[in-house]
């Protein structure tokens, strides 16, 4: 399975990778592509596709868990993506081709989106996967503790569905906190809410995920 998904996401890379290269040369010129630059640019491409699958190959953009995505993963693509087109770059002048400047911007901002989104689809489907499959008589989880050990807990009981567990809210001290979201889960009011969130919510479980929090208050 592991090894379908990679070859189905390094097949989407090879076609993405040539869509944003035709279509920065279609936003360049304007739809009227000169025929001459037009061979050219057709005669490059393959190895250009074959410099960039490369490179994220070693950069490892195969390797991560793209289902769990986040900002450090977002990070390795913007990285990976300017350094493949770098070495396209200096693939093509070494070649002795022709090219416009500005086509290699647009390239360059293609591949972001495009290698980009193509990977935060995979989290997106997963998320949709997670929510469907949920069982209605899943445990309703209140989560104590909307930090870095609160946003952990949330990523963990939706990565592992066999726990059968659905986190419906987050408590949180802090009065900045409130109304806002953890993706997508809300932060609905303090220790004092519990009870009252607890009954209006039918919250099956409570988590608390305060490492610094004293036995007097999770006793409390």
């Amino acid at each position: 399975m592991k090894k379908k998904r990679v070859l189905f996401l390094f097949l989407l890379d090879i076609i993405a990778i040539n869509y944003s290269y035709i279509l920065a040369l279609f936003l360049r010129f304007e739809g009227d592509i000169p025929q001459a630059f037009l061979n050219i640019s057709m005669g490059n491409l393959l190895i250009i596709t074959g410099i960039k699958i490369t490179t994220y190959y070693i950069m490892k953009l195969y390797s991560s868990i793209w289902e769990y995505a986040s900002i450090e993963e977002l990070m390795e693509i913007v990285g990976a993506t300017l350094f493949a087109n770098a070495l396209a770059i200096v693939y093509v002048v070494m070649s002795g081709a022709i090219y416009s400047r500005s086509v290699f911007a647009i390239i360059l901002i293609l591949d972001i989106l495009l290698i980009g989104g193509i990977r935060f689809l995979f989290r997106s489907i997963k998320r949709l996967e997670n929510g469907f499959f949920l069982k209605k008589n899943s445990k309703r989880v209140l989560i104590v503790g909307a930090g870095a050990a609160g946003a952990m807990t949330l990523k963990e009981i939706r990565r592992h569905r066999e726990l059968h567990s659905r986190p419906i809210a987050f408590i949180d001290d802090d009065p900045k906190k409130r109304g806002r979201n953890i993706n997508g889960v809300p932060v609905l009011g303090n220790r004092n809410d519990i009870q009252e969130i607890s009954e209006r919510y039918n919250i099956d479980e409570i988590i608390i995920t305060i490492p610094s929090a004293k036995r007097k208050d999770i006793k409390e």
